[in-house]
C-alpha cells in the first residue's frame, strides 16, 4: 500500500494475499466492513490490521452487498464496528440496511460508520440522529488516523453501551430478586454490581464505595482501596453534602453522586488514580440515572419488605418472617438438630401500664438486643412475634432453655430501672415429621401454654401426645358449652357435721356434670371452664341455683348453711355483689344461712381489693370461709385483716393427720382460727381415727365420706329429712 505518511488518503493499491491459517485471537473487537469495492476491504485491513485499540486486536468479516451483511448479521450479532458504505446495490442500500439492523434486528451497541466514495449521497443530519450513526466520512478524506481514530472513539462507544446494557441487566436482575429474597444482602449485592460496572465503565483501578444513610451512614459495600479499610474521614462531610444536597461534587480524583435522597439516602465514591475525564463523568452519570430508579425500586421493596417482615419497634423479624424461616428450614430438609422455641415474657402488661408504652418499646428492644447477643450465631434467627412474645429457631445446642433464661438470671437495664423479667419458654425440636412452619409455631404455643399452666416449670418442651391431649380439651369445652346451654350441669350437696354433736349444720354445693350418662371429674372441666371464660356463667349459675335449693330447704323446715365457692374470675366481675344481693333477695334468703367460700389463690391475686370486697359480702350478712387453707400462698399474715368466718383444713392435711409433722400443721390452724374466733371445717375425712384426731385437736366440722358423699337436691333432702334432729 502506497502511503506516504500517517495522515496521507488512502490509495486503493493491490494487496498481497494472506494466509488463511493464521490463528485468531479472541480477545480482539470484531469489525465488519460491508462495501462492494474489494480495494476498500483490502486497503481498511492494511491500514488497521495491525493496531491495538483498547488493548485489543482488532478481527474483520467482509461483506460485499447488504444482502450478504443481512445474512452475516443474523449469524453474528457481537460486533463492535460496522464500516458500512452508503451506495451499493441501490443508492439506498447502506442507509436502508442501518434501519434493518437497528429496527428489525435491534442491534443498538454495535457502532456504524458510513463511508461514501460519492460526497452528494451524505445523509441527511436527521438521518443520522434516527438511526444511531455514530459517524460519516467520505473515502477519500479518510487518512489512516483519521480512520484509526473513527474506529478507536467508535469501539469505545460499543464498550460503554455494552457495560451499561450488561449493568441494566445485572440492575434488574437485582430488583427482581428483591421481590422474593426477604434477606438483608441484597442491597449489598446491588452496591456490589453497581460498583463492579462503575469498574468496567471507566476502564481502570478505581476505589469504590456504595454508602447508605439509613439509622446511621454505613458502608455497604466497596471495592478496591476501600473494600478492606474504612472511607477517609474527610469524606465523611462531603458525603453528608452529597446526601442533601442531591448533586454531584468533584474533587481532584475523586467524585461523590447522590444516588437516592429520599426513602435511602444514598452516595457513591468513586477515586481513580488520574482525574476522571468529562467524556467519562458523562458515561458515568448516564448510568448513575438507570441506578437511581432502579435504586428506588429497591429502596421501595425494601420499605415493603421491611412491613412485611420486620418489627418496627425491635427490628427484629416479625412473625410472617419467622414463619417463612420455619417453612424454609422444614422444605429443605434441615431440621436435624434444629428447635424453635416461644418465649413470653410474664406480666408484661404491667410495665406498659405502669410505667408508659414507650418504656415498654424501650423494655422490648432491651430484650431483643439481650437475646440477639446471647444467641450471637449465623444460625439462629431470634423473632418478635407479638407483644411480649419472641421467636427464637436455630441448632439445638444454642436455642435451649438454659441458654435463653441466662438472658434474664440479672436485672434487664431499661434506662435508669433495673427490671427483673421472668419468662415461660414453649420449645419444639424439629423433625422430618413436620409439614410446615405454622405447624412448629403451633407446636411450640403448646409447649409454651403447658409451661404458663405449670406453677413451677418455666419451661417445656413439646411432646408428642400434647396434640391429642389439647383437641380433648377442646372437644370437653364444645361439650362443656352445648351443656351449659341445656342446662345439663347439676348442683349436688355435701353435708358438714358438728364432730362433737354429729348434727348436720351446712352443705356445701359441688358442680356435677354428666355427659353421655358419664360424670365427667370436675378436677378435669372446672378448670376448662376458667381457661374457657365460661365459669363465670357458670358460677352465676350455681348462685342461683343454691339460693333457691336453700328456699326449699328452709320451707320444708330444713334450715342448714349452704356453702358455694367461687371462682376467681366470677369474683372480679364488676357486678359480683349485685349477683349475690339479687339471687339472696329473689330467693327470700337469710344471709347468715348463706356461705361465700373463696380459695387462697383468690385472696392472693389482689389482696387489698380482695379485703375490700369481702368487708361488702360480710356487711350483707353473709358468711365468707377460705377454702385449701394452706395449700397455696403463706397467707397468715393476710388472715387477720381477712373478714372471715370460717377456715377449712384440705384434705390433703386431713389424710396424712396421723404424721407427726402435718398434725402440728393442723394443730397450729385450728389454734389460729381459736384465736380468731373462726369456725374450723375439715375436708375429706373418711376413718374414724382422722375424726377422733380432729375431735381431740378442737376442730369444729367435718365432711367427708365417713359421714355422706356428695349427693342430688332430692337425695339430699331424703338425708337431711332422715337425720333431722330430734328438737327440730
Amino acid at each position: 500500500m502506497a502511503v506516504s505518511s500517517d495522515d496521507a488518503p488512502f490509495v486503493f493499491a493491490e494487496e498481497p494475499e494472506q494466509g488463511s491459517s493464521v490463528a485468531v485471537d479472541r480477545a480482539c473487537w470484531r469489525i465488519l466492513v460491508i462495501d462492494d469495492d474489494d480495494e476498500v476491504h483490502k486497503v481498511t485491513r492494511l491500514a488497521l490490521g495491525s493496531e491495538l485499540v483498547l488493548e485489543r486486536t482488532l478481527e474483520f468479516s467482509h461483506a460485499y452487498s447488504a444482502k450478504d451483511a443481512r445474512k452475516l448479521l443474523m449469524e453474528h450479532d457481537d460486533f463492535a464496528v460496522i464500516l458500512l458504505d452508503v451506495v451499493m446495490e441501490t443508492d439506498n442500500a447502506g442507509l436502508e440496511l442501518v434501519a434493518y439492523i437497528r429496527e428489525h434486528l435491534s442491534m443498538n451497541a454495535p457502532r456504524i460508520i458510513l463511508r461514501t466514495g460519492q460526497p452528494g449521497y451524505a445523509p441527511e443530519h436527521q438521518v443520522i440522529q434516527d438511526y444511531d450513526i455514530n459517524d460519516y466520512a467520505t473515502k477519500t478524506e479518510l487518512t489512516q488516523r483519521r480512520l484509526l481514530t473513527l474506529v478507536t472513539t467508535a469501539i469505545r462507544s460499543y464498550r460503554q453501551i455494552k457495560v451499561l446494557n450488561t449493568s441494566l441487566v445485572g440492575l434488574e436482575l437485582t430488583v427482581r430478586k428483591a421481590r422474593t429474597d426477604r434477606g438483608a444482602g441484597v442491597l449489598s449485592e446491588f452496591a456490589n454490581s453497581v460498583l463492579t460496572q462503575v469498574h468496567d465503565l471507566i476502564g481502570s483501578d478505581i476505589d469504590g464505595a456504595f454508602v447508605c444513610q439509613d439509622t446511621r451512614p454505613a458502608q455497604i459495600d466497596g471495592i478496591g482501596g476501600f473494600a478492606d479499610q474504612a472511607l477517609p474521614e474527610e469524606l465523611s462531610e462531603q458525603i453528608a453534602e452529597v446526601m442533601l444536597s442531591e448533586r454531584t461534587l468533584v474533587q481532584d480524583n475523586v467524585i461523590l453522586m447522590n444516588v437516592n435522597c429520599s426513602d435511602l439516602p444514598s452516595v457513591l465514591v468513586i477515586r481513580t488514580p488520574l482525574r476522571l475525564r468529562r467524556i467519562d463523568q458523562q458515561v458515568l452519570e448516564s448510568y448513575l440515572a438507570h441506578v437511581r430508579v432502579a435504586f428506588v425500586n429497591l429502596a421501595l421493596l425494601r420499605k415493603l419488605h421491611d412491613t412485611a417482615f420486620v418489627d418496627d419497634v425491635t427490628r427484629l423479624p416479625n412473625r410472617a418472617s419467622f414463619i417463612t424461616t420455619l417453612d424454609d428450614l422444614v422444605a429443605n430438609k434441615q431440621p436435624e438438630d434444629k428447635t424453635a422455641a416461644l418465649l413470653d415474657i410474664s406480666h408484661f402488661a404491667d410495665i406498659n401500664d405502669s410505667l408508659g408504652q414507650d418504656f415498654g418499646d424501650d423494655t422490648l428492644i432491651a430484650i431483643a438486643d439481650a437475646l440477639s447477643a446471647q444467641l450471637s450465631h449465623p444460625d439462629v434467627e431470634c423473632a418478635r412475634l407479638n407483644a411480649d412474645v419472641f421467636g427464637i429457631v436455630g441448632p439445638a445446642e444454642q436455642v435451649s432453655p438454659e441458654r435463653i433464661m441466662a438472658v434474664f438470671e440479672q436485672p434487664l437495664a431499661v434506662r435508669s430501672h433495673q427490671l427483673p423479667l421472668r419468662v415461660r419458654i414453649g420449645l419444639c425440636r424439629l423433625s422430618d415429621m413436620h409439614k410446615d412452619g405454622l405447624t412448629v409455631l403451633h407446636q411450640c404455643s403448646i409447649a409454651l401454654s403447658q409451661a404458663k399452666r405449670s406453677k413451677a416449670a418455666r419451661f417445656n418442651y413439646f411432646e408428642a401426645d400434647y396434640e391429642v391431649r389439647t383437641q380433648e380439651r377442646l372437644d370437653i369445652i364444645r361439650r362443656l358449652r352445648q351443656a351449659v346451654t341445656n342446662n345439663a350441669l347439676q348442683v349436688w350437696y355435701q353435708p358438714q357435721l358438728d364432730l362433737a354433736s354429729g348434727r348436720t349444720i351446712g352443705v356445701e354445693a359441688l358442680l356435677r356434670w354428666q355427659d353421655n350418662g358419664n360424670f365427667i371429674s370436675p378436677a378435669v372441666f372446672i378448670p376448662l371452664a376458667e381457661y374457657s371464660g365460661m365459669i363465670t356463667e357458670i358460677g352465676h349459675w350455681v348462685l342461683r341455683q343454691a339460693c333457691a335449693d336453700l328456699s326449699e330447704l328452709t320451707a320444708l323446715q330444713m334450715p342448714v348453711r349452704v356453702a358455694v365457692n367461687i371462682s376467681m374470675q366470677q369474683f372480679r366481675q364488676d357486678d359480683f355483689l349485685q349477683q349475690v344481693t339479687t339471687a339472696l333477695a329473689e330467693n327470700r334468703i337469710a344471709p347468715a344461712n348463706f356461705e361465700l367460700e373463696i380459695t387462697e389463690s383468690v385472696v392472693m391475686d389482689d389482696p387489698t381489693v380482695v379485703i375490700g370486697l369481702l368487708e361488702q359480702v360480710r356487711q350483707l350478712g353473709v358468711q365468707v370461709a377460705i377454702d385449701d387453707f394452706g395449700t397455696g400462698y403463706s397467707s397468715l399474715s393476710y388472715l387477720k385483716q381477712l373478714p372471715l368466718n370460717t377456715i377449712k383444713i384440705d384434705r390433703a392435711f386431713v389424710m396424712d393427720i396421723e404424721k407427726e409433722e402435718v398434725a402440728s400443721i393442723i394443730d397450729m390452724v385450728i389454734g389460729l382460727a381459736e384465736r380468731l374466733n373462726l369456725t374450723v371445717v375439715a375436708e375429706g375425712i373418711e376413718t374414724d381415727q382422722q375424726k377422733k384426731l380432729l375431735t381431740e385437736m378442737g376442730c369444729h366440722c367435718g365432711q367427708g365420706y365417713l359421714f355422706a358423699k356428695p349427693m342430688p337436691f332430692a337425695d339430699l333432702k331424703k338425708f337431711l329429712n332422715a337425720f333431722r334432729p330430734l328438737d327440730s
